[in-house]
């Protein structure tokens, strides 16, 4: 199966924390960097102005989301999500069960919330 792009649920707030426990279990091979591809966070700047200050702030796009990138196999897809899934803060896959596989995103999907994030 080729790479598609996966959304993944989570705590509001713990965005960049589990995308940075995504990266540690990458990093120490406990997650096959075969089959994870990437991990997006999709945020965008906003500019605000505020007493008279003009002030940049960063503004996730998804709250409560993050966008993983895979190559989940037929066969074996159960212990990719279910590591990604005991991270704490992570409630799970949307689209999914503990039985059924995720359903990924469409091309057009994904390809759209990178461009807002400014990220392709």
């Amino acid at each position: 199966m080729a790479k598609a792009w996966y959304v993944l649920h989570v705590y509001s707030g713990y965005e960049k924390k589990i995308e940075k426990t995504i990266r540690m279990l990458l990093s120490t091979a406990e997650l096959d960097s075969n089959v994870v591809a990437d991990i997006r966070v999709p945020s965008e700047e906003v500019v605000d102005v505020k007493d008279g200050k003009k002030r940049t702030t960063e503004r996730k796009i998804l709250p409560g989301y993050l966008l993983v990138e895979m190559d989940l196999p037929d066969s074996d897809w159960k212990g990719t999500c279910s590591t990604i899934r005991k991270i704490t803060g992570v409630t799970g896959f949307v689209g999914a069960t503990q039985h059924h596989k995720p359903a990924p995103i469409s091309q057009e999907e994904a390809r759209h919330i990178l461009q807002r994030a400014g990220e392709i």
